[in-house]
């Protein structure tokens, strides 16, 4: 059984997946930095040439015109969590399984944002760059000296696999934690002695306020000028989910004012942002290049996943994370 591989993958599950079926590694990113991506008819026509059965994937884009042209392709890993390329209505036309790896990068998405929290609350990145420009700002320490988290109210927007992992840690700094997810389970609120509230309340009360919705219909826009307007002066706002869930010109205006105390992001609307973004030139911004879900164990977690969904499709058991289940009834039938 041909399977290509494209996704990032770790030596140690590579082995045992060669151990299982005939594997062709063509990652899409190199040591050197350099992309291979194939792309429409050139993926098409690898896929079929090849006749690879089981694709397990990452950047690549999977719509209707390379789908429908696919002649043995039965199961597709994509190596992510959300924002797929993948068209999973053509995929279940075409009798394809596609699953996904959910929380690979859960972690580290959230020790990254514990990271920015504690930056921009201590003000860390500035004091940085003070000192290693030959100044000793003392007196501006004691002007500015930042907040301890222990006993200040943080606002968890989204309280999904992220969310839940940022609670957790953040409850052993003692904080108090408030959620807004119209989704969330009652078990993890309780679990993190959470008190579930509306949007204002949370924007209203919290200390910090930070991110981890999924970006939908739904969500987009959802931190608007009228929500950020509601935050305490003392306030910081941290996004490591997606830039369109915050309106970015509302909120580098309300930073400008000093209407809350900081922000940090590490997502954008446009990404790269753009040179000459205002948001660049806030002193009280922390910026970053999205890289909070890309530390070096990542890798080792999709790799992980991926290699376990094969050993499902291959044992003839349902993928235990399938965005098209409803192919799963389809081929059951035939």
């Amino acid at each position: 059984m041909k399977t290509l591989v494209t996704a990032i993958f770790v030596d140690e599950f590579l082995e045992k997946l060669k151990d299982k079926v005939e594997v062709i590694y063509e990652p899409w990113f190199d040591e050197e930095g350099k992309l291979h991506i194939l792309q429409g008819d050139d993926l098409v026509n690898y896929l079929n040439d090849n006749n690879i059965e089981i694709f397990i994937c990452e950047p690549e884009v999977l719509r209707k015109d390379v789908l429908e042209k696919l002649t043995t392709l039965k199961l597709l890993v994509c190596a992510k969590g959300t924002e797929f390329f993948i068209d999973t209505d053509v995929a279940t036309q075409q009798n394809i399984i596609v699953a996904y790896t959910p929380g690979r990068n859960a972690n580290s998405v959230a020790e990254y944002t514990i990271g920015l929290i504690l930056c921009i609350t201590r003000d860390i990145a500035n004091n940085h760059n003070l000192v290693s420009q030959g100044k000793w700002p003392i007196l501006s320490a004691f002007a500015d000296r930042g907040i301890e988290l222990n006993q200040k109210t943080v606002g968890i927007i989204g309280l999904g696999a992220i969310g839940f992992r940022i609670g957790t840690i953040l409850k052993t700094f003692g904080m108090k934690i408030l959620v807004y997810d119209p989704y969330v389970k009652e078990e993890r609120l309780e679990a993190l002695e959470a008190k579930q509230v509306d949007l204002d309340t949370l924007m209203q009360e919290s200390d910090i306020v930070t991110v981890h919705a999924l970006l939908t219909e739904e969500t987009t826009g959802l931190i608007s000028r009228e929500k950020l307007e509601l935050m305490k002066p003392s306030a910081y706002f941290i996004n490591t989910s997606r830039g369109k869930i915050v309106d970015e010109d509302a909120l580098a205006d309300i930073l400008e004012q000093k209407k809350i105390r900081g922000a940090a992001l590490d997502v954008y609307i446009r990404e790269p942002i753009k040179r000459k973004s205002k948001l660049l030139e806030l002193p009280n911004l922390l910026h970053t290049s999205h890289i909070g879900g890309s530390s070096a164990d990542v890798p080792f977690y999709s790799s992980k996943m991926a290699y376990e969904e094969v050993l499902r499709y291959l044992d003839g058991s349902p993928p235990s994370n399938c965005l098209n289940p409803e192919v799963l009834k389809k081929i059951s039938k035939e």
